[in-house]
């Protein structure tokens, strides 16, 4: 399933008319362009981002392809962030990245490398105060040069008749500044419009029919556009006017002052917002809300939706902060929740911590749990309507679940006891449902693996042959390439080196079409590997190099271990 995007993330600001020009700078990001990279580098609130679209506004500036991106603490994340990278480059040529994209809507997590050779191959194809003097020196010096800062002492001047006196008795550190005009600001703001900033300070974006949400009013659009044109640190995000975002530091400013004056709202203004992202379809941000208001049961209901997109497109880590961030028992009410939890664990190498999960979940499967959490997750998974309708997602099937329990302990199991592992597999794949391929051809690789190191070489082989098959058919990146390491490694063992070379190179040209590429990484580690015993160093070194970086570059790397693919 594509990633939905926020398209207002990828539209730069444009230029203040009121701006002060400052064509040392400008030029000064022009003469960047002759070199591979420009870094404008300052604290927050110095005027980056202004300086980069005044130098938009320049004619050299205008003369360049532009593409831009804004980043917040939710794009910490490998997947994430690339997803948008490819999603800006593309502003400047549509289709531009498509294979790459594909790339990363694959269950694994990607490696940044092979997308970024995925992108430099597309980009290769397509290539008002009047202050004295005195008074000028004297706020430069209390706000050490802070542009956000500068803005807010002059919005505070408008209409005052003694200025030197104001920036006289203007001191303090960066934090008390900001406290101090913000306060100046929002108390020359009308009721209306001070209500308006501080109920929708707790948005990260803002669109008016979401604003009127949390404010109960009609009027968001108009108050947004009044406040943009009184410079009230409001920035559009899109050429129509639909979205906004405020000042970072603004917005720092308004959430503490909300919370000193009305800590209260604080929960009813996240479950709004959580409220009204749901039926927007921005699930993602919904749930970030509803963590905020606490409401922990609406969260659940949110995460058990789309928590199985999530892991299948980006690394654990969305899904285990999370999962982490709601109360155990919540989460072990829930069959969703709870089975993803016990993934989590396993796919983070907290083994010792899988086991003692799946027996809660067993439990509350047979009934044997008296607690709230154990009989809501039976009704759950008998499809009792009443608790189905609390979910989003609804819950596995009965015939499902004990094969997916079978399939985690399977994979925990295989390094400690191959043969304990062997038999979770072979009984997952005697209860798994004919349609459901995935799971049948996920119990395939592991049970090739587990047999492996059981040493059945021989009919490991087999199995591993059959999930190479199953993978290619059903298009299932992570299972045909998994198969293809374990078996490519089996082969170098035994000495078979050209049979391993045949699976490589035939997994390589499937990579170039449907790259999963954290594996790939692995893969081609193993080419080099097998170029190396043939004396063929070159080629070894450039292979194994890429492919170190490819897996170092994958996001989960500890995946690669508690995998056995490295």
């Amino acid at each position: 399933m594509p990633t939905p995007l926020l398209t207002t993330k990828l539209y730069l600001p444009p230029a203040r008319p009121t701006l002060v020009p400052r064509p040392r700078l400008t030029t000064r990001v022009s003469e960047g362009l002759t070199r591979p990279l420009t870094l404008i580098s300052a604290p927050a609130g110095f005027g980056k981002t202004t300086l980069v679209s005044e130098w938009r506004a320049t004619e050299a500036g205008r003369n360049v392809p532009l593409g831009w991106l804004s980043l917040d603490d939710d794009d910490n994340d490998a997947a994430r962030f690339l997803t948008y990278l490819i999603a800006a480059l593309a502003t400047l040529q549509p289709g531009l990245g498509g294979a790459t994209r594909a790339l990363l809507e694959s269950p694994q997590p990607p490696p940044a490398q092979a997308i970024l050779t995925n992108l430099i191959n597309d980009l290769n194809q397509v290539m008002g105060l009047a202050l004295s003097a005195d008074d000028v020196r004297a706020l430069e010096s209390r706000t050490e040069g802070w542009i956000a800062g500068l803005q807010l002492a002059a919005l505070s001047m408008h209409g005052l008749a003694d200025r030197a006196n104001f920036i006289a008795a203007f001191t303090g550190s960066h934090h008390y500044i900001v406290d101090y005009l913000a306060e100046e600001v929002l108390s020359r703001q009308s009721e209306t419009v001070r209500t308006f900033l501080l109920q929708t300070s707790i948005l990260d974006r803002l669109t008016a029919p979401l604003c009127n949400t949390l404010t109960g009013r009609a009027d968001g659009q108009a108050t947004l556009e009044a406040i943009e044109q009184a410079n009230l640190f409001v920035i559009p995000l899109d050429d129509e006017r639909r979205w906004y975002r405020y000042h970072h530091l603004f917005a720092d400013v308004l959430r503490n002052r909300l919370g000193q004056l009305h800590p209260d709202r604080l929960p009813d203004l996240h479950r709004l917002a959580a409220q009204w992202l749901e039926h927007a379809a921005l699930f993602e941000d919904a749930v970030q809300h509803a963590m905020a208001a606490e409401d922990y049961e609406f969260a659940a209901r949110l995460i058990a939706g789309i928590t199985r997109k999530v892991l299948e497109r980006e690394s654990v880590s969305v899904t285990a902060r999370w999962l982490n961030g709601l109360p155990k028992p919540l989460v072990f009410s829930h069959p969703v929740l709870s089975i993803d939890y016990a993934w989590v664990l396993a796919f983070s190498g907290n083994f010792d911590e899988v086991e003692p999960a799946l027996q809660l979940i067993e439990k509350a499967m047979r009934g044997e749990s008296s607690t709230p959490e154990g009989i809501s997750f039976r009704n759950l998974l008998d499809g009792d309507p009443a608790a189905l309708s609390q979910t989003v997602g609804g819950a596995p099937t009965r015939s499902r679940l004990p094969a997916i329990i079978d399939l985690v302990r399977a994979f925990v199991e295989r390094f400690r006891d191959p043969q304990k592992a062997k038999m979770y597999c072979e009984r997952a794949l005697q209860q798994i449902p004919v349609e459901d391929k995935r799971d049948h051809s996920t119990a395939l690789v592991f049970l090739g693996h587990a047999l492996l190191l059981n040493g059945e070489a021989a009919r490991a082989e087999h199995v591993l042959l059959d999930a190479i098959r199953e993978g290619r058919s059903l298009n299932i990146h992570s299972v045909y390439l998994s198969a293809v390491n374990y078996l490519a490694q089996q082969f170098v063992l035994q000495g078979k080196l050209r049979e391993a070379m045949a699976l490589l190179s035939e997994a390589a040209r499937y990579v170039e079409a449907q790259p999963e590429p954290i594996l790939a990484g692995i893969e081609r580690i193993r080419l080099g590997d097998i170029q190396r015993e043939w004396n063929d160093l070159t080629a070894a070194s450039e292979n194994i190099s890429q492919g170190v970086r490819q897996a170092e570059s994958g996001g989960d790397f500890i995946f690669l271990f508690t995998t056995g693919q490295f």
